[in-house]
């Protein structure tokens, strides 16, 4: 459970209008919303149908303009809704894994050079690290690692056999890149 829509309100800077000890466990867009869900209206062409739907209580845009008693359910109104939705959706997402972590399917091949907080999670492949000066300077060395076509990435196209986890014009991957089944995750 989140909270109460009180506790998400203090949590964003929010007021209430209506029943602040509603219950909410997850936020939901309005088609997929339960009566435990916080769904949203950032825009006023969306509010009627958030009002009309399954949702416990809407997150609502304060330059939107709204009837508090004819609203029929609880609003959390915020003067941003978009920046306010992307603050709670934030708080779900699961910590960052952090190393020296590898996963027993992991491989690095003889000569490749990892930082001592790197990260490896299943099926991740590292190819030896090129030798260079500003390689060196990196703490996480990765050259290059192929991608298994399940995991999700950035900057790199699925499937191929071989992807560089690397910035233009550096070398290396990103300092506290995630390598494995979840794919690259870019720098912290």
């Amino acid at each position: 459970m989140l909270g109460t829509l009180q506790d998400l309100a203090k949590s964003l800077g929010a007021r209430v209008v209506g029943d602040g000890a509603t219950p909410i466990a997850r936020i939901a867009a309005v088609d997929e919303a339960t009566p435990d869900a916080l769904t949203f209206a950032v825009e006023e062409k969306y509010l009627a149908a958030a009002l009309a739907g399954k949702a416990g209580a809407v997150l609502v845009d304060a330059s939107i303009p709204f009837d508090a008693a004819g609203a029929g359910k609880p609003l959390l109104v915020v003067e941003n809704a978009r920046l306010a939705l992307a603050r709670l959706l934030e708080t779900l997402r699961a910590p960052r894994p952090r190393g020296p972590f590898r996963h027993a399917t992991a491989v690095v091949e003889e000569g490749a050079v990892l930082a001592d907080d790197a990260y490896l999670g299943a099926n991740a492949y590292v190819g030896r690290a090129r030798a260079s000066a500003a390689a060196a300077s990196w703490t996480s060395a990765l050259t290059s690692a192929r991608i298994p076509r399940s995991a999700k990435t950035r900057g790199c196209s699925r499937g191929r056999r071989s992807c560089k986890l690397q910035r233009r014009r550096s070398r290396g991957a990103a300092r506290g890149c995630v390598i494995g089944s979840e794919g690259f995750d870019g720098p912290s």
